[in-house]
């Protein structure tokens, strides 16, 4: 078994409905270890190429909302969202959890590169990010995935997962999804100030002139081979989105700042991977 020390830990983080199914199985094509197919959540009608999340780490996501007080869906209003980031950073895993996941983690996750995906991740990272270093692991990787506010927003309501806590709230559905899109882009910047991370848009993994670029940054940032690129650009098909916007058809600035701060930050990133001379 490889030791804990030497093997690479890669959550996907990004915003519900922003593309980071695609972006999960693009980067499991170039051999980032999700555990065994049965333990991954099967497709769905609103997402028909499959989720990619492993239903273990998503229950564990799910259980921790559920006893901190928030839709276990990772949709709540703002008010809820940030009592519960507070929660959850004076949140310190109890010993049973920590032997259950490490217990799963050793008996399903034995490839030198692995990860896991869950939206929900991003509202729990902090806890995450504790109980893997207690476990050992000292080489985590977070790759956030990033998408316009405006689009997230309308593929969440065409979802439908926001009607009732709008209609419970007496909150409009577009002011919700917006709402949660800030809270939890708010949280990735955060977490990029924090840790090294990949930073990546969804705009730019779906575009063919920067698909390559983008995931053969990201292997660089990982640690994952490219032998596999191909049939990786392959998965990723821009027919599947339905909603392209601009940023400047956001009306919010708080928004604005946001996705500019994180587009500032993958840009340095992108300019820097390049003067390297990794592509």
């Amino acid at each position: 078994m490889i030791n804990k020390n030497e093997q690479i830990v890669v959550p996907i983080l990004g915003m519900h409905r922003s593309g980071t199914s695609m972006f999960t199985r693009a980067l499991n094509i170039l051999g980032l270890e999700l555990g065994d197919p049965s333990h991954l959540l099967g497709a769905a009608e609103d997402n028909k190429n499959g989720f990619w999340e492993n239903v273990f780490f998503l229950n564990i996501n799910i259980e921790i909302l559920r006893r901190i007080g928030v839709n276990t869906n990772g949709f709540d209003t703002t008010d809820a969202l940030l009592g519960a980031a507070q929660k959850i950073e004076l949140l310190d895993p109890s010993l049973d959890t920590i032997d259950l996941i490490n217990r799963y983690i050793n008996d399903n996750l034995e490839h030198p590169i692995w990860g896991w995906k869950d939206p929900r991740t991003v509202l729990l990272f902090p806890f995450w990010l504790k109980l893997l270093m207690k476990l050992g692991y000292n080489d985590i990787r977070p790759a956030i995935i990033v998408r316009n506010p405006i689009d997230t927003a309308h593929s969440l309501i065409k979802q439908g997962h926001l009607k009732d806590i709008a209609t419970k709230n007496k909150i409009p559905e577009k002011h919700l999804a917006l709402n949660l899109w800030k809270i939890y882009n708010r949280i990735l910047n955060l977490i990029s100030n924090s840790i090294p991370c990949f930073l990546s848009f969804h705009e730019w993994l779906i575009n063919p002139d920067s698909a390559r670029d983008e995931l053969e940054r990201c292997s660089a940032f990982t640690g994952l081979e490219t032998d596999n690129m191909d049939a990786a650009l392959k998965w990723i098909d821009p027919r599947m989105v339905h909603h392209h916007s601009n940023i400047g058809d956001v009306c919010d600035d708080d928004a604005i700042r946001i996705y500019e701060e994180l587009m500032a930050k993958a840009n340095k990133q992108r300019n820097e991977w390049g003067q390297n001379g990794i592509n």
